[in-house]
């Protein structure tokens, strides 16, 4: 499947491209790709329809990840987003050395947050750069 994702231009075997083709998916508003695992037969199924999500589905998704963006952060999630301005790009280091955590740590948190619509991310693998986008 790696291969297959290189060369439709998704991947660059850093292992990067499988969350890249979600961002785009999200961007464009279409029915987010699904995996399914098959352990009998041992292999992975991964759907990918382009195909936009109906009104009505965009906004109850929106209105659960309002309700539970800020009600399931951790001490270290707030401690981050306490640390950063609004609109100022920081790299994964930066945050590291404010909260003293170490680097993959740190980058999980991040991602978590970028998963709760709190932060965006802006590059790719090592350029990443995170920005607050609410207060």
């Amino acid at each position: 499947m790696q291969i297959m994702l290189r060369l439709v231009g998704f991947g660059d075997n850093a292992g990067s491209g499988f969350p890249t083709i979600l961002e785009v998916w999200k961007s464009e508003g279409w029915i987010e790709p699904l995996l399914i695992e098959d352990t009998n037969l041992n292999q992975v199924t991964f759907v990918m329809k382009m195909e936009k999500e109906s009104d009505e589905e965009l906004a109850e998704k929106s209105a659960d990840s309002k309700n539970m963006n800020r009600s399931d952060l951790s001490a270290r999630h707030k401690q981050i987003l306490t640390n950063m301005d609004i609109g100022v790009e920081y790299s994964t280091e930066q945050i590291a050395e404010k909260i003293g955590l170490k680097g993959p740590r740190t980058r999980q948190l991040l991602n978590e947050l970028v998963n709760k619509e709190l932060l965006a991310c802006v590059g790719t693998t090592k350029r990443r750069r995170y920005i607050k986008t609410v207060d």
